[in-house]
């Protein structure tokens, strides 16, 4: 992030973290993004606070795309496909259990795999159908005309190298232990 990049990508950050830290590192993110910067990341199983973070949603299972789009037309979509959201139940609780295969027996395996069938189907449907593009797509277009100047200032190569040897220098200093070994 020192050289301020226009694009983001990151894989599970908020693995292994409690909620809090959890909900701070998207907040983060967040932060980034309204400043100019793309973000794409992946998260496994978000909860419910964490998903109402998300601009755009590429939700997969098995691989296989069953949606793709705004986050707030999710619950529209999966209603039209017959799964409403229970009030209850936060969406993203109820797609991760509409997504899931149960393997408790071979007829419920069966059944989630012929469900999950059926969603892929209607995310190709909607994705087909749909000619308005997510504001994920729009931002991407808009990316080409956001001068890398309007994401802030780029450090030279030497603050960078700084930057980051002091950073490196602090985490060893931390852990004692780490230091000795090496």
């Amino acid at each position: 992030l020192v050289a301020s990049p226009p694009l983001i990508v990151l894989d599970e950050p908020t693995t292994g973290l409690d909620s809090f830290q959890a909900g701070s590192v998207i907040a983060a993110l967040r932060a980034l993004a309204r400043v100019g910067h793309t973000v794409l990341l992946t998260i496994h199983q978000p909860s419910a606070r964490l998903a109402l973070e998300m601009d755009d949603l590429l939700l997969l299972a098995d691989g296989k795309p069953v949606y793709a789009g705004p986050r707030e037309c999710l619950g529209a979509h999966l209603s039209a496909c017959g799964h409403a959201c229970p009030p209850e139940v936060p969406l993203s609780e109820h797609m991760l259990d509409l997504v899931s295969i149960d393997y408790e027996s071979e007829a419920a395996e069966t059944a989630s795999r012929a469900r999950l069938d059926r969603l892929v189907a209607a995310g190709r449907e909607r994705a087909s159908a749909d000619r308005e593009p997510t504001s994920a797509a729009r931002a991407d277009s808009k990316v080409a005309a956001v001068s890398t100047s309007a994401l802030g200032p780029r450090a030279s190569l030497g603050t960078q190298f700084r930057l980051l040897r002091a950073r490196a220098f602090r985490q060893l200093a931390r852990n004692r232990g780490a230091l000795r070994i090496k």
